[in-house]
């Protein structure tokens, strides 16, 4: 699959969001000062989600699932719309926390991007494939994560022989 600029920039947008994450949650302190010592968790959840909901809707239109991509990317246009209020869906003004402040660009990139896709896919749909677009209730859910870091059991073996770390003298 071809990723133009826009699309590298959301996904580094993506793993950002990862690797802080990761960093937020785990019980060390990360050397890296340019990351947000804690994330707002429904601004940081509600934008992962929607860049997970854009990613696997252009998979389901690469496998010609045309309906079910569209109700995906409606779900991701949903979750990308500025937020009326705090209890509604979507993220919070990019102005109000200082975490979606720094990536104020490349969240309206990101809303650009799915609201251009989803207009020219509704247009292709009506014109070409005529699917039924898959309402929210009905899609499929969000892959779980994978865990990328797996314990590995050592064995130690009594019965070899010591390594020796210089050669022995010859008598």
């Amino acid at each position: 699959m071809c990723v133009g600029k826009q699309g590298f920039l959301l996904l580094c947008l993506f793993f950002t969001l990862i690797y802080s994450a990761v960093c937020s949650t785990s019980s060390f302190s990360s050397p890296a000062t340019h990351l947000p010592p804690s994330l707002p968790p429904p601004s940081h959840s509600a934008l992962s989600r929607a860049l997970a909901y854009r990613f696997l809707a252009v998979a389901h239109w690469e496998k010609s699932d045309h309906g079910t991509a569209i109700g995906l990317l409606l779900q991701a246009q949903t979750l990308l719309k500025p937020r009326a209020d705090g209890v509604s869906s979507g993220l919070p003004s990019t102005d109000d926390l200082r975490f979606l402040s720094k990536y104020k660009p490349q969240v309206e990139i990101l809303r650009k991007e799915v609201n251009g896709m989803l207009t020219s896919w509704k247009q292709d749909n009506s014109m070409i494939y005529f699917a039924a677009i898959v309402d929210a209730m009905s899609l499929p859910p969000l892959p779980a994560g994978a865990n990328m870091v797996q314990l590995t059991k050592y064995d130690y073996v009594s019965s070899l022989p010591p390594i020796l770390f210089s050669e022995p003298a010859e008598a």
